[in-house]
């Protein structure tokens, strides 16, 4: 099993320079994995998920994170939206979905 569900699919807007300026250079968005295995732990340095490294094409090393606070997860339809995992940004995500772009909060 690939592991991916073909129901839906998955988003991750960064918050980092680097990473903006990267996708923005492309022209397109980045295709990646998590920096750790399903249902790990979270990684805070590349050598956290050495055990993948052979399955990347890129590394790219910001350093020691301070945190490994997860992503929020959330599940987007046309008019609403669930949080599935609350995390990190987790009040500026509803926030943004709630009044920014309208949609119904249904957690």
């Amino acid at each position: 099993s690939s592991g991916i569900n073909a129901e839906y699919g998955g988003v991750r807007v960064p918050d980092h320079k680097f990473v903006l300026d990267l996708c923005a250079e492309l022209g397109a968005p980045i295709a990646l994995t998590s920096a750790n295995v399903s249902n790990g732990p979270n990684s805070l340095s590349i050598q956290d998920f050495k055990e993948i490294w052979s399955g990347l094409d890129v590394i790219v090393d910001g350093g020691q994170l301070l945190q490994a606070t997860g992503s929020t997860v959330v599940e987007i339809t046309d008019t609403s939206f669930t949080v599935i995992r609350p995390g990190r940004d987790y009040e500026k995500t509803v926030r943004v979905l709630s009044e920014e772009h309208h949609l119904e909060n249904l957690s």
